[in-house]
Order: C-alpha cells, then sequence, then structure tokens
C-alpha cells in the first residue's frame, strides 16, 4: 500500500535539496534524524492514519444507528396517527348497531311466522271442533295449541338466532374498538426491530475497527521505510555536495576551449565568450562544378558569387516540395552535429561538431552542389551556430582584435 508522506508534517523531516548558493553548492548535511526519531515520526504517522480509520468507521456505526431510530420515530408516529384515524371512524359502534339491527329484523321475522301460525293453528281447531260438534252423542273436545307452536317457531327461527348475532355483536364491536390500540402496539414493535436492526449493524462494524487498530504495526513499518528512503536520500545529497564542492575549486577561472583552430575564453560566472586567438585564416571555399559552374559563398549570408560560369545549362530551380524535403534534411543535419548523435543503423555515436565542422559535413553530403543549396544550407548553418566571428586588424601581443 503506497503511502503518503506528509512532508515536514512536524517540522523534523525536510528533505528537499538545498538552494544553490552563488560561490559553492550548498550542503545538505544538516537535518538529517537519526533511526529512533524516524521510528517516532513513523508511529505518529500510522496511529494518525489508523485513527483517521476508525473514525470513519465509527460515523458509519453512528450513521446506522441515527438513520434507524430516525426510522423508528416515523414508524411509531405514523401508527399512532393511523391509531387516531381508525379511533375517529366510530368502528366500535358501527359494529355493535349493526349486529343490533340484525337482532332486531332476525326477532322481528320470527315474530311475524310464529303470529301466523298462532293464527292458522287456532283456526283449524275451531274448525275441527265445529266437526265433532256435529256427531251426535259426541264429547270430545278439541285443545288449540297454536301459541305453543307460535313459541317453538319464534324461539327457533327468532330468538336463538338473535342471541348469537347479539353476543357476535358484541365481540366484532369490542374488536373494532381495540384496532387503534392494536396499530400503536404493531407501530411500536417494528421501531423496536428497526432500532434493533441500526444496532445490528453497527456492532457488524466492530470487528472492521479491530482490524484497523491491529494495523497499526505493519503501516508504521512501511511509514519508517519510506522516511528511511527520504533519510539515505538527503545523506547521499549531503555527500554528494560534499564531493562536487571539492572538485569544482574556485569558480572565478574562466574555461578556455580551442575550436576549429582558434582558442576562446569563456567567463564561468556571465557566460560571455571571448577569442584569445582566432582560427587561422583560410581560402574562400569553392563549391559547383564545372557543369553547374564554381562559386563561393559568403559565410554571412550565405550569398553565391560565381568564380567560372558553367558549361552547361542553368541549374533548374528546386520545386516547393524538393526545397522542403532539403532543408528539413539539413536542419536534422545540423541538430545532430550540434548535438552529437548515434546512428540507429550502424550503432556507431557521433561526436558534437563546431562550425567549421558542420559546414564541412554539409558540403561532404552534397548540400553545396548549386549556389541555390549552398543559400539554403548557410542559412540553417548560420541559425544553429550562430555567424562567424568577423576579425578585425591585429592587436597588440599579435592577436587579432575581434571587430
Amino acid at each position: 500500500m503506497a503511502l503518503g508522506i506528509p512532508q515536514s508534517a512536524s517540522g523534523s523531516f525536510q528533505y528537499a535539496p538545498p538552494a544553490a548558493a552563488p560561490a559553492s553548492v550548498a550542503s545538505a548535511s544538516s537535518g538529517i534524524p537519526s533511526a529512533d526519531q524516524i521510528m517516532q515520526q513513523a508511529h505518529a504517522y500510522a496511529a494518525q492514519s489508523v485513527a483517521n480509520q476508525v473514525a470513519l468507521i465509527r460515523a458509519q456505526q453512528q450513521a446506522a444507528i441515527t438513520q434507524a431510530t430516525q426510522r423508528a420515530a416515523a414508524i411509531q408516529a405514523a401508527s399512532l396517527a393511523g391509531a387516531k384515524y381508525i379511533n375517529g371512524l366510530g368502528l366500535g359502534t358501527a359494529a355493535q348497531n349493526a349486529y343490533a339491527n340484525a337482532v332486531k329484523n332476525e326477532t322481528g321475522i320470527a315474530q311475524g311466522y310464529s303470529g301466523q301460525l298462532r293464527t292458522d293453528a287456532a283456526a283449524q281447531a275451531a274448525a275441527a271442533q265445529a266437526q265433532l260438534a256435529s256427531v251426535p252423542g259426541n264429547t270430545q273436545t278439541i285443545t288449540d295449541r297454536g301459541p305453543a307452536l307460535a313459541n317453538v317457531l319464534y324461539g327457533l327461527t327468532g330468538a336463538i338466532p338473535a342471541n348469537v348475532l347479539q353476543v357476535a355483536g358484541l365481540g366484532a364491536a369490542a374488536n373494532a374498538r381495540a384496532l387503534p390500540a392494536q396499530a400503536i402496539g404493531y407501530g411500536a414493535q417494528q421501531a423496536a426491530l428497526t432500532r434493533g436492526q441500526g444496532a445490528t449493524t453497527a456492532a457488524n462494524l466492530t470487528p472492521s475497527i479491530l482490524s484497523a487498530q491491529g494495523q497499526l504495526p505493519s503501516i508504521q513499518n512501511q511509514y519508517a521505510g519510506q522516511l528511511t528512503s527520504y533519510a539515505n536520500t538527503a545523506a547521499n545529497l549531503a555527500n554528494q555536495t560534499a564531493e562536487i564542492n571539492s572538485l569544482i575549486g574556485s569558480r572565478t577561472q574562466p574555461k578556455t576551449t580551442i575550436t576549429g583552430g582558434g582558442i576562446y575564453s569563456t567567463d564561468p560566472t556571465t557566460g560571455k565568450v571571448t577569442v584569445v586567438q582566432p582560427p587561422p585564416a583560410k581560402s574562400p571555399s569553392i563549391h559547383g562544378s564545372a557543369s553547374s559552374g564554381y562559386f563561393t559563398v559568403d559565410p554571412a549570408t550565405g550569398k553565391p558569387t560565381f568564380v567560372t560560369k558553367g558549361t552547361g545549362s542553368k541549374p533548374k530551380t528546386l520545386s516547393a516540395a524538393a526545397r522542403q524535403k532539403d532543408i528539413a534534411a539539413i536542419n536534422q543535419g545540423l541538430d545532430n552535429t550540434f548535438t552529437g548523435y548515434k546512428d540507429p543503423k550502424t550503432g556507431v555515436s557521433h561526436p558534437a561538431l563546431d562550425r567549421t565542422g558542420a559546414l564541412s559535413s554539409l558540403i561532404e553530403h552534397g548540400y553545396f552542389a548549386t549556389p541555390e543549396l549552398a543559400k539554403i544550407s548557410m542559412a540553417a548553418l548560420n541559425r544553429k551556430y550562430g555567424k562567424p566571428v568577423k576579425i578585425g586588424p591585429t592587436g597588440s601581443f599579435g592577436f587579432q582584435a575581434v571587430g
């Protein structure tokens, strides 16, 4: 696991390279922590890292409990509102009235049936008695059983069913009146379950806290490894700084170089180059051929001047495409001679060339074959290496003065 070390968190660990001083390279030997300091700082970083992880997990626990508590409160509020609504419906009274009406209807119907039976039975008894009376010498009489039959019919079809309905009505009314309390009780039960789920979720995160705390030694070792690497880097920098300071010596002595037969002096502070002795004078270079004509090239402007005219036809002017291709090739070649390069085909490394060497390379590769190519090549050479130094009359000590 990659650990981001907070640089200079306590002011003790600063491994930035020191700023360079004008006269010498600054020393980085101070401020390098000891092994004990590294372990102390690593422990502090690791403890803070673990504390951050634990704080995040505890926040998750608290969030689970808070959300469960809020849901439980919402459930209880909803159950209370439902209970108030149910109570306002008057379901108990409505149920009691409905059963009472059913009892009344049932007994009314039974009473009608039993009354009709009493009437019919009395009429039949009277008719039978009249028939018996018409028989001479008959002394028997008919007993009217209508009232008894009516009572039986009323009991079976009225009183008994009505009693059942009345008892059921009392139960239904009681159940209806209990619904608000049942709603409140159910809400309380669901709220308790919800709070319990929140507590369970929080408890399930406790092993994560223990695991994070158990990683403290491992994280401390990782921080210690990184801090040790930083300290080693600082120590190596101190050693390199001391070595550089010992090798630099005096930085006030100018640097002398010999290029193209000339001697030049470079100021180490300003970088200004002074010509101590210019390169030996050379005859103007002659370019071209018998066919195209022979010409010289002004080293500053690249302007060609014909020495002799060619025997052949006038050289054709380069097309735009050919001109661009030659310009690209010339610039690439000068980039290589300016910095040095490694040939990708042969694997041979070529050192950087001075202006004279670069000019010779252009001539060798045919880029001075025509006046047009020579002008392009000289312009590119001046852009890359700068125009040649103009040499004035001979000064004191036998050296030619820079113009």
